[in-house]
């Protein structure tokens, strides 16, 4: 049943609905509790315009796959946060000047950079959700869906993802939670920031490269493997090696020897060592 619907603050007919009544499965994870109340709009509508067939028929959609669809974006989080790590930095809180009103001292911290957390789902209580979008835009008469907010790792252009339906397309900024449509044309199951990030920065997909690693480990004839093993897990302590500082390892020793010998360069700067294993002279 569709709740009364009124305009948002956005200026769209819609309803307000709380976080732990819409995403259930998070509401004993979510801090702020029953203080988050999040817009529901239907796009292009105003208050003499009521959602078109297509728009309510995505609202149901929406309500019985809410827990599913948040359970994809914090699983895309996980999945993808060496990439966002390396964007925008590890979370870190920030204390500012004291700034005075009335010769009353303040002071204030804020927060940025993308969270390390053991557990996918931790990951709700560092982005906000403020409103969901269901579009004007449709595909096989199913809506695109925008979640639209804000993050500590992204303050200026917020946090927005672009479902079709129930289908995850894309996690970029706020203007792609509410023009969720927009992601359709960046193909299917595209995952831009990982896509992104290895053209850019010329880096393999890490899947890629697991694959790459298992085929060139066979050639290895190496008997003794334990100081490649012990340099390698050294380098990953000091969050050197791209892939697995923030996460368990998937290699088998003789694949973290392929890895060391492609190694060309290792910058220490701001890290404090107070031994180097012997095995740094095996690196190529």
């Amino acid at each position: 049943m569709l709740p009364e619907l009124e305009l948002t603050e956005s200026d769209e007919l819609g309803y307000y609905i709380k976080f732990e009544d819409l995403f259930t499965d998070f509401a004993s994870f979510y801090k702020k509790g029953n203080d988050h109340y999040i817009a529901i709009n239907f796009s292009f509508t105003d208050e003499d315009t009521q959602p078109n067939e297509i728009q309510l028929k995505t609202h149901e959609i929406l309500m019985s796959f809410a827990n599913q669809m948040m359970e994809d974006i914090v699983q895309y989080l996980k999945q993808d946060e060496e990439y966002f790590i390396d964007f925008h930095g590890a979370y870190r809180v920030i204390e500012h000047e004291p700034f005075y009103i009335s010769e009353k001292e303040y002071n204030y911290t804020s927060k940025e950079g993308f969270p390390l957390v053991k557990e996918a789902i931790e990951f709700v209580n560092h982005f906000n959700i403020d409103s969901i979008n269901i579009s004007d835009s449709e595909e096989d008469n199913i809506a695109f869906i925008g979640f639209s907010g804000s993050c500590s790792w992204e303050t200026e252009h917020g946090f927005g993802v672009a479902f079709h339906g129930k289908k995850h397309l894309h996690v970029a900024d706020w203007e792609y939670g509410n023009s969720p449509s927009w992601a359709n044309s960046e193909g299917e199951n595209d995952h831009f920031l990982t896509q992104y990030f290895t053209k850019f920065h010329l880096l393999e997909n890490l899947d890629e490269r697991k694959s790459r690693l298992a085929k060139l480990s066979q050639s290895i004839e190496i008997e003794n493997t334990a100081p490649y093993q012990e340099i390698f897990d050294w380098l990953v302590d000091l969050k050197m090696i791209y892939g697995y500082r923030n996460r368990p390892s998937d290699l088998t020793t003789k694949e973290t020897i392929v890895l060391l010998n492609e190694i060309e360069e290792l910058s220490f700067y701001g890290n404090h060592i107070d031994q180097i294993p012997f095995g740094i002279s095996l690196l190529r």
